[in-house]
């Protein structure tokens, strides 16, 4: 099938949360291990007032979505609720309670219980609806999130602190913009036990004495539980979890009738590290790059648009997925040839051939190292005749305006794909480089000896400190 089977589109959304509630402040009344919770990079989370119910949280978000829109509720055909939560009261359908507060009489409703996921998968059940009866026009899509923290712990699930709130859209039939296209999913059912409540259900309607939340175990122990705490399985896992999410893309893009290429925005709302408490990956979706890996300061995830060069080199070599804190310098090195920037008085007057620009080049594959005599002007070019041992990297010599500019014009005559910066300061915060560049540090390590002091003091250079008493 090529092309939606029905038209419709987002009309407009409306929103409703609970109070913003500070991490750092909170989560020790939470869990027994906050900084493990604060270390996720979560600053705020919503947490809805005691009394309010998800219910209540769905209407606030219609309302607000009516206004926007300027809908009259008499209008809907259809009212859709995705509840991803325990519902207020057992043998009681949430979406004709949300019918009910809204003052909609007497139309249809649908409740939809797959948990988080069915926010998403939901729209292609509703394009169904439009599909079998074409009578309906306009339609409220609720989901809703509001956490029963008797049964759950909100910061205890995943490695996600659980908001309280809830977002309505309103479909419409033939409606321009915002469109649907496609809905592809499928089940893995062997996973059906992952971060299910134990108790409330008919098997367990009470909890055993003593039993909390707030103690029980987490959703995160019953996942590494069902990989019995193996890291080989779990990997194996991860990678069949990417290879499974390329799959659904592929085919909502051919029931759409696009092409991976064609995507501008990949959304990932639930990825296997995030499931397994583990921070780095990479995604490859043809023309979209997801890298994620931890830092000091929370998560870092980097959605990139990949050039044809890029896409081909990840398609030669796809084993540099597996270096997520690597893989965009690698990326960079296999398909550049490279200008390496060194600092230029450690070239010139320390008789150096090469610096740690040019070792990182090498390190990481580049494919020619550009030589930029050719290129030099002024100055630069005055460099090279006066130090002939510098060759296949360009030296920074002085960072005064003049030289600066001959050195930024020397850049930009070389035909370098891409530039590796070893100087002392970055030099991209004082020169416009117009072409893509990448700093490198090092640190030095002395292993043996003579060590730069015993040089130093052999050499009158350092004296012994006198001993403390």
């Amino acid at each position: 099938m090529v092309g939606p089977p029905v038209e419709f589109g987002i009309a407009g959304f409306g929103y409703a949360f609970g109070e913003d509630q500070d991490v750092r402040d909170t989560a020790g009344a939470y869990v027994s291990d906050p900084e493990r919770v604060i270390r996720w990079g979560y600053h705020n989370f919503h947490r809805a007032p005691d009394g309010t119910t998800a219910t209540m949280l769905a209407a606030d978000a219609a309302r607000d979505a009516f206004t926007r829109v300027g809908l009259d509720p008499a209008d809907v055909d259809l009212v859709v609720v995705a509840m991803s939560e325990m519902p207020e009261y057992l043998y009681w359908d949430s979406s004709a309670a949300l019918a009910r507060e809204l003052k909609i009489r007497e139309r249809q409703t649908l409740l939809l219980t797959e948990g988080c996921a069915c926010g998403v998968t939901g729209l292609g059940t509703v394009a169904g609806q439009l599909a079998l009866q074409p009578e309906l026009q306009t339609v409220l899509f609720t989901a809703v999130n509001r956490v029963s923290e008797f049964h759950r712990n909100r910061m205890n699930v995943n490695s996600a602190v659980h908001s309280d709130g809830a977002v309505a859209a309103v479909l419409r039939r033939g409606h321009p913009r915002n469109r649907w296209l496609a809905t592809e999913q499928f089940t893995d059912s062997d996973l059906c036990d992952w971060f299910r409540t134990d108790y409330g259900g008919s098997v367990a309607p009470t909890p055993p004495p003593g039993w909390s939340s707030a103690t029980a175990p987490s959703g995160t122990e019953q996942v590494q539980a069902h990989f019995q705490k193996n890291p080989r399985l779990l990997e194996e896992f991860r990678n069949q979890l990417n290879a499974r999410v390329l799959e659904v893309i592929d085919g909502a893009c051919e029931r759409a009738g696009v092409r991976r290429a064609d995507l501008a925005r990949f959304i990932y709302i639930h990825d296997p590290d995030g499931i397994a408490d583990i921070a780095e990956a990479c995604v490859n979706l043809r023309s979209l790059l997801i890298v994620k890996y931890p830092k000091s300061t929370g998560p870092a995830l980097i959605v990139r648009r990949l050039s044809v060069d890029e896409m081909l080199a990840l398609e030669r070599y796809p084993e540099i997925l597996t270096r997520p804190r690597e893989v965009m310098s690698l990326l960079a090195m296999i398909i550049a040839a490279g200008t390496a920037i060194e600092d230029g008085p450690t070239l010139t007057h320390g008789d150096m051939a090469y610096g740690a620009a040019v070792l990182a080049a090498r390190e990481h594959g580049a494919a020619e190292l550009v030589d930029p005599r050719p290129f030099a002007v002024g100055s630069i070019a005055e460099t090279f005749r006066k130090y002939p041992h510098v060759a296949g990297l360009l030296p920074a010599m002085g960072y005064g305006r003049k030289q600066m500019e001959e050195l930024r014009e020397t850049i930009a005559r070389s035909d370098a794909d891409l530039v590796l910066i070893g100087t002392p300061i970055d030099l991209r915060r004082i020169v416009q480089l117009d072409k893509p560049a990448m700093r490198v540090t090092y640190r030095l390590e002395e292993i043996g000896s003579p060590t730069i002091e015993d040089v130093l003091r052999a050499r009158g250079i350092v004296v012994s400190e006198p001993a403390l008493t």
